[in-house]
């Protein structure tokens, strides 16, 4: 989590390195720059290659092509100095040689936002849309050799409403969707495809940007790294039931010295998402956990800036 003077960004750690990274939900339009940064942590020398897609199709550029990042070090790429002015920009990025960890850096006035690829799911929960006054996408990406078809189901605090929009998406390419509107107040997305697709919730509005991906599984037991841990800023939780029976939520508030008492508790009717705003000060972290399965999110706002951020599934 990185705080500062209207500026608000985090992400969650990869616990392991791929051959293969997708990033989706970048823009280079005028005032927002785009990096991406390619972190080699590793003793050995690493060399990737890096394929751009933006509404223009595929964007060959020799400034992306066999990138070097020696060992113990990272390179940041500027894609907005390198493909301006696209509206919307996806990247692979392929490791050829070593081992490299990616993250996309997208800048709207000071705020900032940070994402890795998580993977790839036929199905994406996103318990976390829309805060305050953000204008919410969602980014879909498909690097397969197929084309892909997907449809998105909404989920209120009333209940669900499926089919909400439909999409194909060729193979190498990306569909962005506006989520705004969809619903009154609180809500949560699902994506379903007929193939595995990666994808991000990104929000913005004038000076503020925030990103993060969804939850590729459901699980009874959540870590919600983060939460509450700038002081500073307005921590809510937000949890989502896709089931078809209803769940109570119990979450735990962390701190140095560990759990801290009183856990909270939440119930989710059949197909409902929460949000639950967090009040105290001087914790680092929430664990969430119920008897069946959800998704979990967190986010943090002040007057300039947010931050969302996605939860780690607990395994039994």
């Amino acid at each position: 989590v990185v705080a500062g003077e209207g500026l608000l960004a985090g992400d969650l750690c990869p616990s392991s390195a791929s051959k293969v990274w997708v990033l989706p939900g970048g823009t280079t339009l005028q005032d927002r720059p785009l990096g991406l940064q390619l972190f080699n942590p590793f003793p050995e020398d690493a060399l990737v290659t890096v394929e751009a897609i933006s509404e223009e199709g595929f964007e060959p550029s020799p400034d992306l092509e066999r990138v070097s990042v020696p060992g113990r070090s990272w390179r940041t790429l500027a894609l907005g100095a390198l493909l301006p002015f696209r509206q919307r920009l996806s990247v692979t990025v392929q490791t050829e040689q070593g081992r490299i960890i990616p993250a996309m850096v997208q800048t709207n006035g000071v705020d900032q936002a940070t994402w890795t690829d998580v993977g790839r799911s036929e199905v994406w929960e996103f318990p976390l849309v829309v805060v305050g006054a953000l204008q919410p996408l969602l980014a879909i990406a498909n690097d397969g050799p197929l084309e892909v078809t997907y449809s998105l189901d909404v989920f209120t605090t009333a209940g669900p409403v499926e089919g909400v929009a439909e999409g194909l998406i060729q193979a190498g390419g990306e569909d962005r969707v506006s989520l705004a509107g969809l619903a009154e107040g609180t809500y949560g997305v699902r994506l379903r495809a007929d193939g595995p697709v990666s994808a991000v919730i990104v929000g913005e509005t004038e000076g503020q940007v925030a990103a993060t991906s969804g939850a590729p599984l459901t699980a009874s037991r959540w870590m919600l790294p983060g939460a509450g841990a700038t002081a500073a800023a307005r921590t809510s939780l937000w949890f989502l039931n896709t089931g078809a029976a209803p769940i109570t939520v119990t979450y735990q508030v962390l701190d140095a010295g560990g759990t801290v008492e009183n856990p909270g508790k939440v119930t989710l009717p059949a197909g409902t998402v929460r949000s639950v705003a967090l009040d105290q000060v001087g914790i680092s972290g929430v664990i969430a956990e119920s008897t069946g399965g959800f998704s979990a999110a967190w986010s943090a706002e002040t007057e300039l800036a947010t931050i969302y951020s996605s939860g780690v599934p607990v395994g039994e």
